[in-house]
């Protein structure tokens, strides 16, 4: 549910100095120009009530909503609020009922919407849906929300049961074909699968994700603030695809200092994103383009020598990052969710409880980072979109295994694949991010 929404929201920063929202805006703007000099874009937004990054992604069950009418009307008016100020909206949608009447459902939950936004007009392309594969008929849930709320991202989580590469079920097909068809067009289906969120620090637990941010379609917990920040590794490169390494390093590097600098500086909508800011700082550091490289380097993806060399480029850009982090974190100070499960010893004995404590601290010296997550990639990273996208690029997706968080937005068409290759490619990925997910961090040395 939302929580305290407002279009007046405080600034997200940790120790934020008293500002003017003009003065702050233009010192985003000022390291935002920044950060595009060295070929980074942050995906900033400017509203009258300050600027503001990603916008919301909340998980909603329905069934349950629509059955209290007034906790509806609270929350139909929230949304409402916050689409016509114009930030954007994603709802992942739960607890639709079974079968046809799941449709029911969602019809009545659309129409509420509209409802409740008919008289400031609806807010085109700000509000993106999520529904579980098997939880409705795709080709219901695509035509009645986008006739009802517009054309805004539709999302379709899927399964383990929908990964099994044996798996015959009627239904299973039906919905691959379904997303296949409608992969483009008018409001198209972008698949999306459990990624979860993970940390670098072995201080901090990996996340289960519930939600997708708004516009870069990251799979992310509810209510959490993030900066997406976009650097395609195509544009470090030269004709023959031959990196600028010290650019490249001076990019990665403002990303988290600039980065930082601008995190402090925005403002959140709702209520939980405050609080997330405030504890978390989380930076998406979006990779793209490898796809693009390799269509440079005039290399084959099927070769594993392609897929060695980018493993070793991304495993640098991912340890570069969190290198920049702790250095930050040294200076600047340390994450503040690290002091949130600051944990006690329970012996009886003082002298014990004394050295837990000794060990603790050693460890936070050791661990310390100044953000919870940087990496995001997409699967779609490893996919050229300046050239033809051969199936052979299904052998890079590995590379995805070292990001922090996950992006499904935005697919290339593709007009060459088959719905075999299609299905091929997401089993791939899915089954990289299972593997991804199976990895673990434990605290060293505590």
């Amino acid at each position: 549910m939302l929580r305290t929404v407002t279009t007046t929201p405080p600034s997200g920063g940790v120790q934020l100095p008293e500002l003017h929202l003009q003065e702050a805006g233009e010192q985003v703007t000022r390291l935002a120009r920044q950060l595009q000099s060295l070929g980074v874009e942050a995906k900033i937004r400017v509203f009258p009530w300050g600027t503001s990054a990603g916008g919301i992604a909340l998980r909603v069950k329905v069934r349950q909503l629509i059955a209290h009418p007034q906790q509806l009307n609270d929350w139909l008016q929230d949304v409402r609020g916050i689409l016509e100020s114009g930030v954007r909206l994603t709802l992942s949608l739960d607890d639709l009922g079974l079968d046809d009447k799941s449709i029911d459902c969602l019809q009545q939950f659309c129409n509420e919407v509209q409802a409740a936004l008919r008289e400031g007009g609806m807010p085109k392309q700000q509000l993106g849906l999520c529904v579980a594969a098997s939880d409705i008929a795709l080709p219901a849930f695509q035509v009645i929300s986008s006739a009802v709320l517009g054309c805004g991202p539709r999302y379709v989580t899927m399964n383990g049961a929908y990964m099994e590469a044996g798996a015959t079920n009627r239904d299973i097909a039906t919905d691959w074909s379904a997303l296949f068809n409608r992969r483009a067009g008018l409001a198209p289906l972008w698949p999306v699968y459990a990624a979860g969120v993970r940390t670098r620090c072995p201080l901090l637990n990996n996340e289960a994700t519930n939600a997708l941010l708004p516009g870069a379609g990251i799979a992310v917990p509810a209510g959490t603030a993030w900066l997406p920040m976009e650097l395609d590794i195509s544009r470090f490169a030269d004709a023959r695809g031959v990196l600028h390494d010290r650019a490249l390093a001076i990019a990665l590097d403002a990303c988290v200092v600039l980065g930082d600098r601008i995190f402090a500086l925005l403002s959140w909508p709702e209520e939980r994103q405050r609080a997330d800011a405030r504890l978390n700082r989380r930076l998406a550091v979006m990779l793209t383009g490898l796809g693009d490289l390799v269509l440079l380097r005039k290399e084959n993806p099927a070769d594993l020598a392609c897929l060695r060399e980018l493993d070793h480029l991304v495993g640098y850009i991912h340890n570069r990052l969190w290198e920049k982090s702790k250095q930050l974190a040294e200076v600047c100070g340390p994450l503040p969710a690290l002091d949130q499960p600051h944990p006690t010893g329970r012996w009886p004995d003082e002298s014990h409880n004394r050295d837990w404590q000794r060990r603790w601290q050693s460890a936070m010296v050791t661990a310390q980072v100044r953000h919870r997550n940087l990496l995001v990639m997409s699967p779609y990273s490893v996919l050229p979109r300046r050239g033809p996208a051969g199936e052979d690029y299904v052998d890079l997706l590995p590379l995805i295994a070292h990001a922090d968080a996950l992006s499904f937005a935005s697919p290339p068409h593709c007009p060459g694949w088959t719905a075999s290759a299609f299905k091929a490619f997401h089993r791939r990925a899915w089954a990289v991010t299972q593997r991804r997910n199976a990895a673990s961090f434990i605290a060293a040395g505590v």
